[in-house]
């Protein structure tokens, strides 16, 4: 998906309300958003829009009663998708590219079977980009493997990101000295949204639940041809014993505000204007299409190993 420059401009609102009525926030209006994190701007020229993520005070906030639904035709609006159209997004009989059998992981050894020669010629320009200055990595997240780390932006409504994840966690299964860090990206209100969940979610649950989240939206997207609601969120945290309250209560946390705005720079930092973006080793972009295939997949896992060895050189 891509992000496209547009002027939309937003009614005020507020995050949902997970049960216990703490879930409030008030988002600026204005016609052309830029992103605001508790007071500090950041003028994306790329993006060219914003929210307020966290709760600034009570006064002329609301509850949330809306069903966020709506924005999912504002996350519509502002994209161009790469590899399909909008249509894809709300059609009824939309299916994701790969298939279940396809996203398991145990063709993990068939992907990552070494390639011919000729296929690994990986070409700076066409297949990667350089970083000036590399991406360091949060405190929130774990710690490098012994050949690095790579970096996974996303957005969990994104298809091309939930078709892409059996890819990547096929890869971490195989390289487990590699450190796979996926961090979801704040573009605008609705992605924002979405983050904060993202983030919010690996605070109160008792094991990593990145996969099943990106898996939950996926489903709803395919079958019901929209976003989660508030009401879905709450399904799913009760369906996994996480307490609404706790999550309310971790949602509003300031940390989950550093989170997204370290994610948000780091995404102006290496003009990333499109999910999903793999960055190796906080250095290498890479730019090459993402793969639809297992000759596809093949390559692409050699070409983030070149760049693991690029950057030990």
């Amino acid at each position: 998906m891509k992000i496209k420059k547009k002027l939309i401009k937003h009614a005020h609102r507020t995050p949902p309300d997970f049960g216990n009525g703490k879930c409030t926030q008030r988002l600026q209006s204005t016609s052309v958003p830029r992103v605001t994190i508790k007071n500090v701007t950041f003028g994306l020229v790329w993006v060219e829009m914003g929210v307020t993520l966290l709760k600034e005070s009570t006064r002329n906030t609301m509850t949330y009663s809306k069903q966020l639904t709506q924005g999912f035709l504002i996350a519509l609006s502002t994209l161009v998708l790469l590899g399909c159209q909008p249509a894809s997004e709300t059609s009824d009989n939309a299916t994701p590219e790969v298939g279940e059998e396809q996203r398991s992981t145990e063709n993990v050894e068939q992907l990552t079977q070494p390639l011919m020669e000729d296929t690994t010629d990986f070409i700076e320009g066409r297949d990667y980009r350089v970083l000036d200055t590399a991406l360091t990595l949060g405190d929130f997240e774990k710690a490098p493997g012994e050949r690095g780390f790579v970096i996974e932006f996303l957005w969990p409504g994104c298809p091309h990101c939930q078709d892409l994840n059996p890819t990547v966690n096929a890869f971490a299964l195989e390289y487990t000295d590699v450190a796979l860090i996926k961090r979801a990206a704040p573009a605008n209100e609705r992605w924002a949204y979405d983050a904060r969940v993202f983030y919010t979610l690996r605070d109160v649950a008792e094991t990593n639940l990145d996969d099943e989240l990106i898996e939950f939206y996926e489903r709803v997207r395919v079958n019901e041809n929209r976003l989660p609601t508030p009401e879905d969120i709450q399904a799913f945290l009760a369906e996994h014993g996480i307490d609404a309250e706790a999550f309310a209560t971790a949602f509003e946390d300031s940390v989950q505000t550093d989170k997204l705005r370290l994610v948000m720079e780091d995404m102006m930092d290496a003009e990333i204007t499109s999910v999903p973006m793999l960055v190796v080793n906080g250095k290498y972009v890479v730019t090459a299409p993402a793969p639809h295939s297992q000759e596809e997949s093949k390559r692409y896992f050699a070409l983030i190993n070149y760049l693991l060895e690029l950057q030990l050189d």
